[in-house]
């Protein structure tokens, strides 16, 4: 066991077959009540859920109104999926999930921000184990964008600088990528020439880059979110292409379900695409800054 209390899991043999643990000491998030929801948490060394199961909680619903059961139901559904699948609790919206890596949880009517604070614990604490005891530690700390350093920067700037990430497929290397599955006239009457991926990607953390890109009332938004989780880093993705980062279906404040992200192999566990810049086409334009040198939106 480890000053976080994660203990060895041995099978018959004595052999190591994963970890055990509680996410309070590991992920402390305050739930609905002010209060952490402690879950024991059984881990095998592939980083799949052999089971969770609830200690302690004080939700008022699972208190005085539903009871536990559907709470315990609900931590279940955990059971043989992977820490490295993009987890997301609901449901998605017409069709939009269909063609989706998103591995959906059933919710709890009318605890929907409980089960989501449960859920949140369990993935934050998970990926402390799983970076602490299957990756190693040797790598030290994360590098971090220095919050006090900061220039006069536009969207040119960053173009030219790259420092802005950027992905571009047109319509006919699409053609191509898929010629001869079954796929390949998924994408009839695109024009080839036209980009049908047209996808940038900018880091918010150093507070040059956010201004370059933000509206002064959207700067003032991931202020004081950043106030309230300073560990967080904050990313604006633009998708300027035919496709679009999400589904028709889409509905604000739910895991996209054209886009996934890992890091090290594993989901990154931030905010899950919660953060006030927004997602996607139709959200990223009301925050993103147009400006003279050609801004992005």
């Amino acid at each position: 066991m480890n000053d976080k209390g994660v203990w060895t899991l041995l099978n018959s043999g004595g052999g190591e077959a994963g970890f055990v643990f509680e996410t309070e000491p590991l992920a402390p998030l305050p739930g609905f009540s002010g209060a952490p929801i402690d879950l024991l948490v059984l881990l095998d060394r592939e980083g799949r859920f052999i089971d969770v199961r609830l200690l302690r909680q004080n939700e008022p619903i699972f208190v005085s109104g539903l009871g536990e059961a559907p709470f315990r139901a609900f931590l279940e559904q955990y059971r043989g999926h992977a820490i490295s699948e993009p987890l997301v609790v609901g449901t998605p919206y017409g069709g939009g999930g269909t063609a989706s890596d998103n591995v959906y949880l059933d919710g709890v009517t009318k605890a929907t921000a409980s089960v989501r604070i449960a859920h949140d614990s369990i993935l934050a604490a998970t990926l402390a184990v799983a970076r602490d005891k299957m990756q190693g530690v040797g790598a030290g700390p994360a590098p971090r964008p220095d919050p006090a350093h900061d220039e006069a920067l536009s969207w040119k700037d960053l173009l030219d600088q790259g420092l802005v990430g950027r992905l571009r497929v047109s319509g006919a290397q699409l053609d191509a990528a898929f010629a001869g599955t079954k796929w390949a006239q998924d994408g009839a009457g695109i024009d080839p020439e036209a980009p049908f991926i047209d996808l940038y990607v900018i880091d918010l953390g150093p507070p040059a880059l956010a201004r370059a890109v933000l509206a002064p009332e959207t700067l003032s938004e991931i202020a004081r979110f950043t106030a309230r989780a300073p560990d967080d880093e904050l990313v604006l993705l633009i998708e300027a292409g035919q496709h679009g980062l999400v589904s028709a279906d889409f509905v604000r404040n739910t895991a996209p379900d054209r886009l996934t992200a890992m890091q090290d192999g594993l989901p990154p566990g931030a905010a899950r695409c919660r953060h006030p810049a927004g997602t996607g086409r139709r959200s990223a334009a009301g925050a993103v800054r147009g400006d003279e040198d050609g801004g992005a939106a």
